[in-house]
């Protein structure tokens, strides 16, 4: 490695849909921290990546970290890190040392969040969440997969849903006092205190922990067609913007083209029904979570907003 290159010592692995983008637009301007501004290179999962992609190339996935200079903390924001079944092994081999953020929500209140953004990303294709649901076990054969994928398992809800045992994983690859966890409503409801205890954990100055406020809110796509475009061009068009602009402003052409393809949306409730079959698939994880992290998560997998706490 050439010695101007540093290792990052903390990873922000997840999971999606949690804050952990507010997370890294506010991390990113703590000036003891460097992160890099490209996120879900998802580097160290190797079970998830096509052996084609270009993010499991180390050098070019160090090469993000060549302007941190001189800062305190240096890190890595890729939340299918979580997920895969390899990352936790391989960011231990790569630096033992470091620092494991995880932020987790109810996987009721996460899951239409989630199926929301796969379908503003041009990822999933069945728009209805339920659809989407029952797709599921043909999906994990290999069929009614969405074409070109970066990786399927992103649409295997279920799976991206099971926080405990990747939780789990890196507890036991790290240890308890190497892995910091945030949960969703605490950072919506007192954000102050949380980041604190964030900033604590990483061992920066705590007191830059103003101005915080959830990003990438509930979007829907004005058109699926240029959607579809953005994510796929044609090969033609590709190659004159290429020609054309440098990869920096080629990134914030799409940013651009994507957010005006979009408006915000308030995402409808879920059916008082399906709400109910998903807090009875999702209780016994709920569970699993509360014993790993020795604390109950009151609220969560309830089936009505007007039950009686429990």
């Amino acid at each position: 490695m050439p010695p101007e290159l540093r290792k990052p010592d903390f990873f922000l692995v997840g999971a999606p849909k949690c804050g952990t983008t507010a997370l890294h637009l506010h991390l990113a301007r703590h000036p003891e921290i460097f992160l890099s501004a490209k996120e879900e290179t998802n580097h160290f999962a190797s079970d998830l990546l096509r052996a084609d992609d270009p993010w499991r190339s180390e050098a070019a996935w160090l090469d993000l970290f060549r302007e941190a200079g001189r800062a305190r903390r240096i890190g890595d924001a890729s939340v299918f890190h979580l997920f895969s079944r390899e990352a936790a092994r391989g960011i231990r081999a790569f630096q033992p040392e470091a620092r494991i953020l995880v932020a987790l929500r109810d996987p009721v209140e996460w899951l239409p969040s989630y199926h929301s953004q796969m379908v503003w990303n041009g990822d999933e294709t069945l728009r209805d969440l339920e659809a989407a649901l029952e797709a599921e076990p043909a999906r994990l054969r290999g069929e009614a997969l969405p074409a070109h994928l970066r990786f399927p398992q992103r649409l295997y809800y279920s799976q991206v849903a099971a926080f405990s045992e990747q939780l789990e994983r890196y507890f036991d690859a790290f240890g308890r006092d190497r892995v910091h966890v945030i949960l969703f409503d605490e950072l919506c409801s007192r954000s102050e205190s949380v980041l604190r205890a964030l900033l604590g954990f990483l061992e920066v100055d705590p007191s830059h922990c103003t101005g915080f406020q959830i990003a990438n809110p509930n979007r829907q796509l004005r058109s699926a067609a240029f959607s579809e475009f953005l994510k796929r061009p044609p090969a033609a068009i590709a190659g004159v913007v290429t020609r054309l602009l440098p990869p920096d402003r080629r990134m914030q052409l799409r940013r651009a083209l994507r957010r005006w393809n979009s408006r915000a949306a308030e995402r409808p409730p879920l059916e008082p029904a399906l709400r109910a079959r998903l807090c009875e698939r999702f209780r016994p994880e709920v569970e699993g979570l509360e014993r790993l992290l020795g604390r109950p998560l009151r609220g969560w997998c309830r089936p009505l907003a007007s039950d009686p706490p429990g």
